[in-house]
């Protein structure tokens, strides 16, 4: 496949701007060009010094044009279906000037969630488009915000910056994965992806750009927040930290399930590369605590079971277990293995007492506690555990998580619908148990 290749790889925004609104135009003999990528790669004329972009012309932009109109309509996008936009969604121009040449436009943060070859494509667009105004040899582009995640430095662009030819035979692709919600909001769903990369963090930024954007894929949908901005990516020592910004908190979905998919969507994509064994997010720079009852706090592990049947074999159940987290019980999707000659509700305990304390998840269940017998008759589940889980009985409330979390999965089952807690091996004295229990709606997280 034919592709955009430049010299410059992209270009950082660092510096502040002032204002401006008309600049003298030079136009040729078919008028002003709008330059764009053309939508299909391989559309277009590949040779000479327009490479891969496209342009559709405005003939009545007049000698002494209102820049600032100009800008807003050649931000609009593209009118030809030939064409697209390679700017964002919402980006604008907040200000810009001319002086000895440079124009400095001052982009809104939008710009931002551009990286690598797309920043790029971007701002040849820009520099192809611009440099037709008479005034106007050289194009900075400016952020506002003190400078991108990828450490490149801001340089003022000229048409000759860019070196454009075709290198399908000598580029090196890298496979890659990444995850998003299926339908129910239960599990990940992957999709692949191909991309040449100059270094790890351009890598991850390309990665977390493809959440961002969504799926390509029917049955798999879009986990991160809308609106959301990508301030920065740093990975160091095994730590992937991302900076998002304030839409990430304030656009958060509103259940558990979505919150847990939006988070291992991040988490076990970014885990995929060798790089990256944990991942810290963060929100405008800032450490993200509950979220959705998942704790942001601390760097987050990868979490295998999120990923559903995929890999395992065909004989599993899918169950969900009910974990405490966030002061609450939150539902986690898990397809646990079946055990030869042991029932259903018996396997879905062994998972349950299993479940890692990780991520906000906590395990109330002491170790050690196994369930000894599980009976099943008429809605009612009588469970006998060891004697090690009586040893929760020392923390009213660690007792009073694990016998809501065992209540409350296997009467997510539909055939049971209260639980009977045998007290002849495990007594407990800080919960009542000496009747069946039903889960109540207090006791979950949204």
């Amino acid at each position: 496949m034919r592709r955009l290749m430049v010299l410059l790889l992209a270009c950082a925004l660092l510096l502040p701007a002032g204002c401006g609104n008309r600049e003298a135009a030079a136009t040729t003999q078919d008028g002003f060009r709008l330059y764009y990528p053309y939508a299909v790669e391989e559309a277009g004329d590949y040779a000479g010094e327009l490479g891969a972009l496209g342009y559709e012309t405005e003939p009545d932009i007049g000698t002494e044009p209102d820049v600032a109109a100009l800008l807003e309509r050649y931000l609009e996008g593209p009118q030809s279906p030939e064409l697209a936009s390679p700017f964002p969604a919402g980006l604008t121009v907040e200000s810009f000037r001319t002086e000895d040449g440079c124009m400095t436009l001052v982009l809104s943060r939008e710009i931002q969630s551009l990286f690598g070859m797309d920043r790029t494509m971007a701002a040849a667009c820009l520099v192809y488009t611009l440099t037709q105004l008479t005034d106007v040899e050289r194009v900075f582009l400016d952020a506002g915000n003190g400078g991108l995640s990828d450490g490149l430095l801001a340089t003022e662009l000229t048409r000759e910056d860019f070196l454009l030819f075709d290198d399908s035979f000598t580029s090196d692709q890298v496979a890659l994965r990444v995850y998003f919600a299926d339908a129910e909001d239960r599990y990940l769903v992957a999709e692949s992806r191909k991309g040449s990369f100059s270094s790890d963090q351009e890598m991850v930024s390309y990665l977390v750009r493809q959440l961002m954007d969504g799926p390509t894929e029917e049955g798999a949908e879009r986990a991160l927040p809308e609106g959301m901005v990508l301030l920065g990516v740093e990975l160091s020592g095994g730590v992937c930290t991302v900076n998002f910004s304030e839409a990430f908190l304030t656009n958060r979905p509103k259940t558990h399930a979505g919150a847990r998919m939006a988070v291992f969507s991040l988490v076990n994509t970014l885990t995929e590369l060798t790089q990256v064994e944990t991942v810290r997010i963060l929100c405008v720079g800032r450490t993200v605590g509950n979220y959705g009852g998942l704790n942001l706090s601390e760097p987050l592990h990868r979490e295998e079971d999120a990923l559903g049947a995929m890999g395992l074999p065909s004989s599993g159940y899918d169950a969900t277990l009910y974990v405490p987290c966030g002061g609450g019980l939150g539902a986690v999707p898990l397809y646990i293995r079946r055990t030869t000659g042991r029932s259903l509700e018996a396997d879905l305990l062994s998972a349950l007492v299993a479940f890692p304390a990780t991520n906000g998840y906590e395990n109330p269940f002491p170790e050690g506690t196994v369930a000894a017998e599980v009976a099943v008759e008429d809605g009612l589940c009588r469970v006998t555990f060891n004697s090690a889980f009586a040893q929760c009985d020392a923390d009213p409330a660690q007792a009073t998580l694990a016998v809501r979390s065992v209540v409350a999965t296997l009467c997510g089952l539909s055939h049971i619908d209260r639980v009977q807690l045998d007290q002849s091996q495990a007594p407990l004295t800080s919960v009542d148990i000496s009747e069946p229990i039903a889960p109540e709606e207090s006791w979950f997280l949204p």
